[in-house]
């Protein structure tokens, strides 16, 4: 993540996403209250008379005071849902609810109480850990995942049930180790 502001004395900091590791450390970092600044989408209502009509979906910045976050894994997305507390005027309601979505290379600014834990996963998020590719195999299956510091993400798995049958695990065997070398670049050990 890089922190492309820090001010401590108004408490805010500006942020934008690099990683899916990065949408972890936000959802630990944000807490209920806290002000969320960010560029977004938002459908338009046109009102003539007693007829209201859907208009298109603009892009606008918001300002939402956090009550709801939601961290999905598997599409590496931040909801995070609340009342609209700044934006313009003419575009939106005060006080009505919108939910920002964050994804990677999304821009936020934050506004809270910043504690010392808060400032320690930022600087944390900042650094990339040494990544580890970890591989598990018996004469059946193998299985490759990487450790992040969100956890555990699968990344493939091999079978040699298809060679079992020649009495041979030389083309298993041979898959393994041609996975191995074409990730080992992307990993700091294995």
């Amino acid at each position: 993540m890089q922190v492309l502001k820090m001010d401590r004395k108004e408490g805010i900091a500006k942020v934008r996403t690099e990683t899916p590791d990065d949408l972890w450390h936000l959802d630990k970092i944000l807490e209920p209250g806290d002000f969320v600044t960010g560029r977004t989408l938002r459908k338009t209502t046109i009102k003539r008379g007693q007829e209201i009509s859907s208009g298109d979906r603009v892009p606008l910045t918001l300002t939402i005071e956090l009550e709801k976050k939601e961290f999905h894994k598997s599409t590496h997305t931040l909801r995070l849902t609340g009342k609209i507390t700044a934006g313009p005027q003419d575009m939106v309601q005060i006080s009505s609810y919108h939910s920002l979505s964050v994804g990677l290379n999304t821009v936020l600014t934050i506004q809270k109480e910043w504690k010392s834990f808060h400032i320690e996963r930022l600087s944390r998020a900042k650094v990339k850990p040494s990544l580890l590719l970890i591989c598990v195999l018996d004469r059946e299956e193998a299985d490759f995942a990487e450790l992040k510091e969100s956890g555990i993400e699968h990344l493939a798995s091999f079978s040699s049930v298809k060679n079992k049958d020649s009495g041979t695990l030389g083309d298993y065997h041979y898959d393994i180790l041609k996975y191995l070398e074409g990730k080992h670049s992307d990993f700091q050990a294995i």
